[in-house]
């Protein structure tokens, strides 16, 4: 499901206009759009913001390719209608009721970030593939990707419904990782004695064979240093 979150996010960017309760609506199946933003918006300053914004988005994409969120409303539509993982309608302030909390610098793909106001979540964005930040900004705008130092974000988390992902997908990033360093060792090893690892070769794996390899080096490393002595420079 990561991955399919990941490209939805994508898909909105640049298509989604904000309207204060809107869940994933398309434009051209909610009749009159006007009636449509005028019923959500909290207050006219708002209709009127989301109206103007909307009336630029199609003259520009056309009506058939907007849908209509809000901050919470972006991820509710993929993980309740289109996934059901979510069994109901949840505001910013829920969703954070389901994430572990995690320092900003752990982010990954996949979490979530949160502003809070007054002792309770009032707005969230969520973490892109790149690292950036995409959400439904607010009234007058629309799906927006920005870096994560642009928004004034004050609590980050990551949601159960894709907690096991995202850790399964760090670790193996990290086993690949640590993949790479063995075989770059290993290369090094052979480089000293090309038939030091005579069964495995450089196969990115530090078993008994890779070892004994360190260890022969290591030794005769410090027999060179004890013939050749130490300068002290």
């Amino acid at each position: 499901m990561l991955k399919e979150w990941l490209e939805y996010l994508e898909n909105q960017v640049g298509k989604g206009v904000y309207v204060w309760g809107a869940q994933g609506q398309r434009a051209d199946s909610v009749g009159d759009v006007r009636d449509f933003i005028n019923f959500r918006s909290k207050t006219n300053i708002m209709s009127g913001r989301a109206w103007k914004f909307y009336q630029k988005m199609e003259k520009e994409i056309g009506r058939e390719n907007i849908s209509f969120f809000d901050c919470s409303g972006l991820a509710m539509y993929f993980f309740q209608n289109l996934m059901g993982v979510a069994g109901s309608d949840a505001s910013a302030d829920g969703i954070w009721g389901g994430c572990t909390e995690i320092a900003k610098k752990n982010i990954c793909p996949g979490d979530f970030a949160f502003r809070k106001e007054k002792g309770k979540m009032i707005h969230i964005g969520f973490v892109a593939a790149d690292g950036n930040i995409i959400e439904a900004r607010g009234s007058g705008y629309g799906v927006e990707k920005s870096p994560v130092s642009a928004g004034e974000w004050t609590h980050f988390g990551r949601h159960r419904w894709l907690q096991k992902e995202i850790e399964g997908e760090n670790a193996s990033n990290e086993s690949d990782i640590l993949k790479e360093k063995v075989e770059r060792l290993q290369k090094i090893l052979l480089c000293f004695d090309e038939k030091c690892l005579p069964r495995y070769g450089a196969d990115g794996k530090y078993g008994a064979e890779t070892d004994n390899a360190v260890q022969k080096m290591m030794r005769w490393m410090e027999k060179f240093r004890n013939e050749v002595g130490y300068a002290g420079k």
